[in-house]
């Protein structure tokens, strides 16, 4: 804008710059980025250690799961999971048990496909400890009320670094197709987004009257058929191969092999605790059958005698 001013000297201008355009508003944030899940279900543990109760098993698979969920990548379900967690917990001892020995836990682990039982890793984590130090209120994951007669003592120690042992190779042995489950999809009672009903469609006029149709042609009188010759009899099945034994697997998991020795192709991954009919057996192999029919082998050092 210009003012024009006027005095007795004589007439003066002045310009009045104009105001400057306000800023442009500052785009929204993007919002972070939500990890996808795995959907895992942590069974209960049996128990091996003559110095642990039954409810041991219950509250390190608890543990388990509480430490896996902090980690942000696993959804922790009963039913409807990928992955399965199985364990046996074969030592379970305070410190001093033994003379000089420290306060030990061990588990054998192994994870599992929940619908093929293809294993994608098994070991034994351990945990000792000799000590208390480091320990106190609010360590997380909790102990649980199954282990909670343990904290402040150096079987707690133990107790953390065999689960933070077993959520290692948990994480470890996930292959990365089982992270498919957005966070809104995990929480419990969460529905996924339904999609509008389509819109009624617009009403047409109706159709044109379909033209008559001509009188059908008689029926054509056709050769009655021939009969088919019999079926010709099916061959007799062949007689299984009769049993010499018995064995049963004691690992969490085994494989059966199409071949002896671990060159053979996986056929399936057996559980622990199944009846094995031994039909042949080599040098640290037996060739088997398994409840289903399956026929295959699998190596000596997994299996046992006796349940």
């Amino acid at each position: 804008m210009v003012l024009l001013l006027t005095g007795c000297a004589g007439a003066k201008t002045t310009v009045t710059p104009e105001p400057a355009p306000p800023a442009p508003p500052a785009a929204p944030a993007a919002a972070p980025s939500t990890p996808m899940k795995a959907r895992i279900s942590i069974l209960r543990m049996e128990v091996k250690s003559a110095t642990a109760p039954a409810a041991v098993g219950d509250g390190l698979a608890e543990m388990l799961g509480a430490a896996l969920a902090q980690t942000n990548r696993y959804v922790i379900t009963p039913r409807d999971a990928d992955l399965l967690v199985v364990g046996v917990v074969t030592e379970f001892a305070p410190a001093g048990s033994a003379p000089g020995t420290p306060a030990q836990v061990a588990i054998e682990l192994g994870l599992l496909d929940a619908k093929t039982s293809q294993v994608f890793g098994s070991g034994t984590v351990r945990g000792r400890a000799g000590d208390t130090a480091g320990l106190g209120p609010g360590l997380q994951p909790p102990l649980g009320a199954a282990l909670g007669r343990y904290a402040g003592t150096s079987l707690e120690k133990a107790i953390r670094a065999a689960i933070q042992d077993a959520a290692r190779l948990v994480t470890g042995g996930t292959p990365t197709a089982y992270f498919r489950h957005s966070a809104t999809a995990a929480r419990p009672g969460a529905t996924e987004p339904v999609a509008p009903p389509p819109a009624a469609p617009a009403p047409t006029s109706p159709p044109p009257a379909a033209p008559e149709r001509p009188a059908p042609a008689p029926p054509v009188a056709r050769p009655a058929p021939v009969p088919a010759p019999p079926p010709a009899p099916a061959p007799k099945p062949s007689a299984p191969a009769p049993v010499i034994g018995t064995r049963y697997v004691k690992a969490p998991t085994a494989n059966l092999r199409d071949a002896s020795g671990t060159m053979g192709k996986v056929m399936v991954t057996i559980r622990q605790g199944t009846r094995l009919d031994v039909l042949e057996s080599k040098t640290g192999w037996h060739r088997v059958r398994i409840p289903d029919g399956k026929e295959g082998w699998i190596a000596d050092s997994v299996t046992a005698p006796t349940p």
